[in-house]
């Protein structure tokens, strides 16, 4: 899971840096980066989870090492709304396989990413 996540968030980032993005809000910054934000993004519609909800008490548990400075789940939700246009972007030039076309995974067991067919995997970039 976690190169899954690494490889995931290399991706986004790479993306995120060809992209214009916004001109930033007054205010204090946000505890997570735009590329943070995409990644928790994406990761959350590729898993079992039914709900914002869900899906924040699951990265609170189980991604807190990868993300330690994860805000409150309202903060991060409030985070997600302002980058949904850099989501929309990323998600149209990801080479990504579509987020409706992945299957739900059961609610039984944890959250798995796709299965890494040999295409896919060849546009992970490598380390």
């Amino acid at each position: 899971m976690d190169t899954f996540l690494t490889a995931l968030y290399v991706m986004v980032d790479n993306l995120c840096h060809t992209l214009t993005q916004k001109q930033r809000h007054p205010g204090p910054s946000a505890s997570l980066s735009p590329t943070e934000v995409v990644t928790l993004a994406i990761f959350a519609h590729w898993g079992r989870f039914g709900s914002e909800r869900d899906f924040y008490r699951y990265a609170d548990a189980y991604l807190r090492d990868a993300f330690p400075t994860l805000p409150d789940s309202s903060q991060f939700n409030r985070c997600v709304r302002l980058q949904l246009e850099l989501i929309e972007d990323v998600a149209l030039q990801s080479p990504l396989p579509p987020m409706a076309t992945i299957e739900r995974r059961s609610r039984a067991r944890a959250p798995t990413p796709p299965d890494l067919t040999p295409e896919f995997a060849a546009q992970l970039p490598m380390f």
